[in-house]
């Protein structure tokens, strides 16, 4: 049996089963896995500008782990991990040019990110002024990226404000249980 001719659901399970096995031993990394599978794998499917979870994901990485391996996870996670789950379990919905590791700008972007919210969270700034400021630097990086290499995308950027913003307020204590503060 091909890959292709294996259910969905089927699918689904095996792209999410690693979650449920770290869940136990790391609730946080179980939980930022989940959301950036869900992202990939599963919002992917459809056509809709903007939904990213990625910068939550990374976002509470900075919070919880050290630098090093909060940078470290922000590049595995969705750039090896998430892309040969993706690569393995969903080709039909790749991009043509799709590879099987995809690292690249958004990485990078992904990294400074990480970069600058652990080194914020020393000053005492709650989440959701946190989650502001990355956001901006964030999109104002994928702006620049963005102009010299395409056309600047508008509505991206408000709707994962608008969605990762919204995350934080009406689950912030959640967050800060994984965190564990």
């Amino acid at each position: 049996m091909k890959l292709e001719e294996i259910p969905l659901s089927r699918r689904a399970v095996i792209t999410f089963l690693p979650c449920l096995l770290i869940a136990p031993f790391d609730p946080l990394l179980a939980f930022c896995l989940f959301i950036v599978l869900f992202e990939k794998c599963i919002i992917a499917m459809f056509p809709l500008p903007g939904v990213e979870l990625t910068t939550l994901a990374t976002f509470l990485f900075a919070l919880k782990y050290g630098l090093v391996k909060a940078i470290a996870l922000a590049v595995v996670v969705p750039g090896i991990i998430t892309s040969v789950l993706r690569f393995l379990f969903w080709k039909e919905f790749l991009r043509p040019d799709e590879a099987p590791f995809t690292l690249g700008a958004g990485n990078l972007i992904d990294v400074a990110v990480v970069s600058i919210c652990w080194y914020l969270k020393h000053f005492n700034f709650g989440l959701l002024e946190l989650m502001v400021i990355i956001l901006a630097v964030k999109h104002l990086l994928a702006y620049i990226k963005n102009s010299f290499t395409g056309s600047p995308d508008v509505v991206s950027p408000v709707v994962s404000s608008l969605l990762n913003i919204f995350l934080v307020l009406f689950f912030g204590n959640f967050f800060l249980w994984l965190i564990g503060l």
